[in-house]
């Protein structure tokens, strides 16, 4: 073996014990630094004096028309918004009084919560308000089914929608209303039917 193919090899061999040994010692660093993150996560997850107050997700669903609406709806109510909150960062409480339950129990007032981006009922307005309960285990806290489309506004004895969908949902509805009758007796003899 000539002298210097002896030397190419014995660099060749220090060079990739070099890597190795770099590489055990990159992997252990890595595992150190994770250990040491998740031993603080764990310190700081710990019951203490500030222990965590809140905590928020969000889901969507989404209906094809007013009937499905109706069938999906855990309550049905008419009334007036009262007030507004902020909940969250990101979400709204909701008072509202309610006139008339048509599906659900009858409740006197209950809490809407809404995500502020979707916030649309305003204070002093009327509404029809379809609801799915909240998970809580307070019995007066809901949601708007199908974010938007839960959501009829009265104005003037009439009644509309706010979604594209449920707006044509409810004029093919109010194709079937006798002469005479006004929105808001319609669609208080068809929600009780």
């Amino acid at each position: 073996m000539k002298a210097g193919d002896y030397l190419k090899k014995k660099l060749f061999v220090f060079a990739v014990s070099a890597l190795i040994v770099a590489s055990l010692g990159i992997y252990y660093y890595s595992y150190q630094s994770k250990e040491a993150a998740m031993q603080e996560v764990r310190a700081s997850s710990e019951l203490d004096e500030d222990p965590p107050l809140f905590a928020q997700g969000s889901h969507a669903e989404g209906f094809w028309d007013i009937q499905d609406l109706k069938k999906n709806a855990a309550l049905i109510v008419n009334g007036t918004v009262i007030s507004q909150a902020g909940a969250s960062d990101v979400g709204v409480a909701i008072k509202f009084k309610v006139t008339k339950t048509f599906k659900g129990k009858e409740l006197r007032e209950i809490i809407i919560y809404e995500s502020k981006s979707e916030a649309v009922l305003t204070t002093g307005e009327q509404y029809y308000l379809f609801l799915g309960r909240q998970s809580d285990d307070q019995e007066n806290l809901f949601y708007v089914k199908g974010g938007i489309q839960g959501i009829f506004v009265i104005r003037e004895n009439k009644v509309s929608a706010r979604e594209h969908l449920m707006r044509n949902s409810m004029n093919d509805l109010l194709k079937e209303k006798e002469k005479g009758t006004s929105d808001v007796e319609f669609f208080e003899d068809w929600i009780q039917q």
